[in-house]
């Protein structure tokens, strides 16, 4: 089973609009699971609509926000997962938090004929806090006994512990087989790779893994892949 994934921070639309997002994935070619980071549900920035919803009716996809933070006003800021098969939630949860605003992470589980689990965060911006959350994520990907992806925006660089920790139960899919530039962030100075395709290991299989640098409608760049699972069935 082969799968086009991809992930990226959108920062609520803010660098240029949520209808150009949309154009630019579409123009692209809509994968088969996407992961959003600072996606708004009415939030007091961006435009003020379900993000999500917006996004998944424009790319005929099946959505799910979760949110971290909440404005006084109700609306939510947070992460989004979107794909072309259904996918059930299985929980939304709140990372490790002592300074920075809260993290959360969504976990899913994809309706295909082999069930696939997909983890998605934003992770934080302080070294400690990002550290004690990238052991919660690796854990997570270690209990999970068939086929499953970790995507998002991890605020850390390959060379970082954290990445590291990741490393003890998934493989990087840019690190495997990408090709081309691996800096993410930020489009109008690229230095830094941050946003990955993680994999469990022993399942997938590669054919191509690139940092979309055409794609400018954010601060980051999306990060795509074209992946195949190893197994027909759990």
């Amino acid at each position: 089973m082969q799968l086009d994934v991809m992930s990226y921070n959108i920062r609520l639309g803010l660098d240029s609009s949520l209808d150009a997002i949309a154009h630019a994935i579409i123009d692209h070619g809509v994968p088969d699971v996407l992961a959003l980071q600072e996606v708004g549900n009415h939030w007091n920035m961006g435009e003020r609509v379900d993000q999500t919803d917006y996004l998944a009716r424009r790319l005929n996809m099946n959505g799910t926000f979760c949110g971290a933070l909440r404005d006084s006003d109700g609306g939510r800021y947070g992460i989004a997962l979107l794909t072309r098969s259904e996918h059930e939630v299985i929980t939304r949860r709140c990372l490790h938090k002592d300074q920075d605003e809260q993290r959360v992470c969504l976990i899913a589980k994809m309706k295909t004929k082999t069930p696939i689990t997909l983890v998605t965060s934003h992770l934080s911006i302080k070294e400690a806090e990002r550290r004690e959350q990238a052991k919660a994520l690796s854990s997570i990907m270690g209990t999970v006994s068939g086929p499953a992806l970790l995507l998002g925006d991890l605020n850390a660089r390959p060379e970082s512990v954290e990445y590291s920790a990741l490393m003890d139960t998934c493989s990087d899919a840019f690190n495997g087989f990408g090709s081309g530039p691996a800096e993410t962030f930020s489009v109008k100075e690229p230095h830094r790779q941050i946003d990955y395709i993680l994999l469990s290991k022993g399942h997938w299989t590669g054919e191509s893994c690139r940092v979309l640098r055409d794609i400018k409608t954010s601060d980051h760049f999306p990060i795509w892949a074209r992946i195949s699972c190893r197994i027909s069935r759990l």
